[in-house]
């Protein structure tokens, strides 16, 4: 028997699409602190004297265990295809639990400006998600 397509399986895919993007955030930011706790002992103390032309953020970098702990590449590429303010906004966000006021005040934004940025990120992951997805096969 034919039925009429009234957009509810496409509705249903979004709705389970969406939540295993948050289980798999939950589980990468799980992880990332269970990993952050245990190389607390790896700390770069403040008198390493740096070589020239390494920057901090290059050291600290290198020590950051996050782009290490995603297993999915395709998580790991949608990642790195964020701007740098996007990224940042995402993973104070949803790593560090920072509310919008205060990353707004770290980059001059106001609470809605980074929300906005907050949800175009998350937009953007998840057309590089799905379309990862049907590309890697």
């Amino acid at each position: 028997m034919w039925y009429r397509n009234n957009g509810q399986i496409e509705e249903e895919l979004q709705i389970r699409f969406t939540g295993y993007l948050i289980q798999a955030v939950k589980h990468t930011r799980r992880d990332y602190l269970n990993a952050r706790n245990q190389y607390s002992d790896r700390e770069i103390p403040t008198d390493t004297i740096y070589t020239t032309g390494q920057t901090l953020e290059e050291e600290v970098a290198k020590h950051l265990p996050l782009w290490d702990m995603i297993e999915s590449s395709v998580l790991f590429y949608a990642l790195k295809r964020l701007n740098e303010r996007e990224r940042y906004v995402f993973l104070s966000h949803v790593l560090d639990n920072c509310p919008f006021e205060v990353i707004g005040a770290r980059l001059g934004l106001t609470y809605k400006g980074a929300a906005a940025v907050y949800y175009r990120a998350i937009r953007k992951l998840r057309k590089s998600i799905e379309g990862g997805g049907r590309n890697e096969f």
